[in-house]
């Protein structure tokens, strides 16, 4: 866990160095961003490499509507 974790503060670090842009999802304090989003497949991804029996359910998914994984 050590690893994904580690290449998602990269992820992070270098979407601070750029602009962020903001999406709303249920209301005007429930924020997401494109870094979100790609962090949280990323590290599903990883831990399904592994786990590939695993479901998940992630924060920025659901709240797009996506299907469980």
């Amino acid at each position: 866990a050590v690893t994904p974790a580690r290449q998602a503060e990269e992820v992070v670090r270098d979407a601070l160095k750029n602009e962020v842009n903001v999406i709303l999802k249920s209301s005007p304090v429930d924020l997401v961003t494109a870094t979100d989003q790609k962090v949280e497949k990323m590290l599903i991804s990883s831990i399904k490499e592994k786990y590939p029996s695993h479901s998940f359910i992630g924060e920025e998914s659901v709240a797009a509507e996506e299907k469980v994984s």
